[in-house]
């Protein structure tokens, strides 16, 4: 029996033409028998000029406002569907073009007449991987168990009564429908319903279907249908970067990462927003201003043409969308309590400047909750020694400063408080370090970055309070503030950069700068040896190079790429040196860390770990490591070459910013580096200012002389500590800290 012509409906949102073409050329090459139509799903009076040209379908404006984002590319498939030029007497496949790529025949998904035939994100209910993967099952129960951007539908009206509505494609198109009293439930989980209620079958062939939610194990299965509705080509080493976590499918598994390159045109730009004319998207606060007065009060009652007659419609708009948006944000209500009474000119007011900046500035900000800490209590103005204020109760380099002025001026006599806040995503300390919560001095330290100096007045006025005086021990990676994060220092009596690197940008601000060195305090690693690291068990007799890092101190700046580059051209994957990336947060900067990841593939010499370690085995792992590897693009400090050093261990560096304060070419392998724009600065670092770009070859050189010397290296760790060690000392800490701050001694 000849089976049925299939048709196949690519449905374009707006900034995916690119990909359209491509996928409708591989559909066109995979089965040349089917016929391939294109359907516009954005603004219909800007649908671009095509090579495939149009199906000539337009969906209803009111319903393409009222619409999800996900439900318009199939709303406007169905009105295509509709159209006479098709016959929807046959199978019509749907595909969503940027969102999925063929690599050969898709017949698995053809839907018997009068039925869909939906693709799974899962094939059967498996386990759902590790903890902190993702997709995990809270996205599985918000998006629904089916894709959202491919199915296929039988043809004929299925119940063979005419009447459209009662038919499985009636079903979905008006669960779609925003104005016909659906709209608000992910295509997804209408797919869900709609097969629940018998209506539809499964394509459960392997190949189809792959994509960050599941990969075929056997490699004789060569996937045909990839679903990546995420996909940036400005981050290829990820499948979706949509993702809210690490990925359970992971692109460095190099058979993956070819597929997806081969088939990145079908997978090109970027979903854009549904724009009104004038330009302003239709964001979630229009969409539910349309659909929730449409249900309230009828279709009627809205103008039908938000584009053919749109100075109508904004006139419309401009009257219903403030009203909406308060009821929408919870914040805005609640500093609006009556908005169109006795509040009513501060709502406006706010509202015009919230339209011309686009802000809401009034959200809570939850970070700024202490957590079960109690009140700072101010209980006297003592001159005779300080309150220290910081992160003591979590890891990160500022905190560490923290603690060891405390222990300095513990050693020394000299007295002091402690206040622990809390506003940080570093992981804490495990027993957290005892706090005392109250400030006994005149004067407080407070171990702060300058962008959290206005969030430390907010949280802690006591400490800036009048007659109190606050001096800022602060880190700066870069050479200037300027284009950086705001810093504003009201309140700040003095800053101490720890560094001379760092002294520079703080004294653009208008307030005393002093370089202060905090002494280093001696590691104390515990005895956990090299073998009792599960990356290292199997590393006797080899050549270790290591790198550590946090992710959340901009993975871009501390460079751990460079460092895998450099150790690529350095060596052979058959030679016996290796490398181990250590880093924590991986999970919160899950795209840096799958970069690494995908950087590392196919080099068993090459390990990447992400755990938290306690504070001794931290030290413990750098002290096994042969050498520690920095080709950071920038430190204030350096803490941990500093501790690499301390524990004779040989360090090669960027030749650039704070670390040059306790290292030279006679202590360590300093690498030369251009100064280059920032990039990938994430929110910290702006692209204006420039940071160090380290010389590949020269470390790689350096790794090499290392690896072949290993009696060289030891002699460099040693004097590394002996430079460690020349650094002024307790005592001189404590009479420059007396000095500046005019304490009574």
């Amino acid at each position: 029996m000849t089976a049925p012509p299939v048709a196949a409906l690519v449905a374009v949102p707006p900034g995916r033409v690119a990909a359209a073409t491509a996928l409708a050329d591989a559909g066109a090459h995979v089965h040349p028998d089917w016929s391939v139509r294109c359907v516009w799903a954005g603004d219909p009076t800007l649908r671009p000029a095509a090579s495939f040209g149009w199906t000539e379908a337009p969906v209803a404006e009111l319903d393409l406002i009222c619409a999800r984002p996900d439900a318009r590319p199939w709303l406007a498939a169905i009105a295509a569907m509709r159209a006479d030029d098709v016959d929807r007497s046959t199978p019509i496949v749907f595909l969503v073009a940027g969102a999925v790529a063929l690599d050969g025949p898709i017949d698995d998904l053809v839907a018997a007449p009068g039925r869909w035939t939906f693709v799974p994100r899962r094939l059967e209910l498996e386990p759902l991987g590790a903890t902190h993967t993702h997709p995990d099952l809270e996205a599985t129960s918000f998006a629904g168990d089916r894709w959202d951007c491919i199915a296929s539908f039988g043809g004929g009206d299925g119940d063979g009564d005419g009447d459209d509505a009662g038919t499985a494609l009636g079903i979905v198109e008006s669960a779609l429908s925003g104005s016909m009293g659906g709209g608000d439930v992910p295509v997804g989980r209408v797919f869900d319903a709609v097969d629940a209620a018998g209506r539809a079958d499964l394509c459960r062939a392997p190949a189809i279907g792959v994509s960050a939610w599941r990969w075929p194990d056997d490699s004789s299965t060569s996937p045909r249908l990839l679903i990546a509705p995420g996909h940036d080509a400005a981050r290829p080493w990820l499948l979706d970067p949509d993702l809210a976590g690490p990925p359970q499918v992971s692109l460095a598994e190099p058979g993956r990462r070819e597929l997806v390159e081969r088939l990145a045109e079908q997978l090109a730009g970027s979903s854009e927003p549904l724009r009104l004319p004038g330009g302003v998207p239709v964001d979630e606060t229009i969409r539910r201003t349309v659909t929730m007065r449409t249900r309230a009060e009828g279709r009627e009652t809205v103008p039908d043409a938000p584009w053919t007659r749109p100075a109508e419609f904004r006139r419309w708009l401009d009257e219903h969308y403030w009203g909406q948006l308060w009821h929408d944000r919870p914040d805005v209500a609640a500093a609006f309590p009556h908005p169109s009474g006795i509040d009513a000119d501060r709502f406006a007011a706010w509202a015009a400047t919230a339209a011309v900046t686009g802000d809401a500035p009034l959200g809570i900000d939850p970070a700024g909750v202490r957590r079960g800490l109690g009140p700072v209590v101010a209980r006297g103005h003592r001159r005779d020694g300080v309150n220290l204020v910081g992160y003591f109760r979590h890891q990160s380099g500022v905190a560490h400063i923290a603690r060891r002025v405390a222990d300095i001026l513990e050693h020394q006599g000299v007295p002091f408080s402690t206040v622990a806040w809390e506003r940080t995503l570093s992981p804490p300390i495990d027993p957290p370090p005892g706090v005392d919560q109250a400030l006994d001095f005149e004067a407080s330290i407070c171990f702060v970055n300058g962008d959290q100096y206005a969030a430390l007045r907010r949280d802690l006025p006591e400490v800036v309070a009048s007659g109190r005086r606050a001096v800022a021990v602060s880190f700066w990676e870069l050479a200037t503030m300027v284009g950086g994060p705001p810093v504003d220092p009201t309140g700040i009596d003095q800053i101490w950069a720890a560094t001379s690197f760092m002294t520079a940008p703080f004294s653009e601000l208008s307030i005393p700068v002093h370089h202060v060195h905090v002494p280093f305090a001696a590691p104390a690693p515990s005895d956990r040896s090299r073998a009792e690291f599960a990356p290292l068990a199997e590393a006797d007799g080899r050549f270790v190079f290591g790198v550590v890092l946090d992710h959340l101190s901009i993975t871009a700046r501390k460079n751990p790429l460079g460092a895998i580059e450099a150790f690529r051209r350095a060596f052979e994957p058959d030679e016996s040196p290796m490398l181990l990336v250590k880093t924590i947060n991986g999970h919160r900067a899950w795209s840096d860390h799958e970069r690494l990841r995908v950087a590392a593939a196919g080099r068993d010499d090459i390990v990447i770990w992400d755990e938290v370690l306690p504070f001794a085995d931290h030290l413990a792992l750098i002290r096994s490591f042969d050498a520690l590897v920095s080709l950071h693009r920038s430190e204030g400090l350096g803490l941990h070459l500093a501790e690499a050093m301390s524990m004779e261990r040989p360090v090669i560096a960027t030749r650039y910013s704070g670390n040059l304060d306790f290292m030279d070419d006679e202590s360590a392998v300093l690498v030369d580096a251009d100064l280059v724009p920032v990039s990938d600065g994430g929110w910290a670092y702006p692209a204006s200012a420039r940071w160090a770009d380290p010389d590949l070859d020269q470390a790689a050189d350096a790794m090499r002389r290392l690896a072949g010397d290993p009696a060289a290296a030891r002699d460099l760790g040693r004097r590394a500590a002996a430079k460690i060690a020349s650094m002024p000392d307790e005592p001189a800490f404590v009479g420059r800290l007396v000095d500046l701050l005019d304490l009574d001694r």
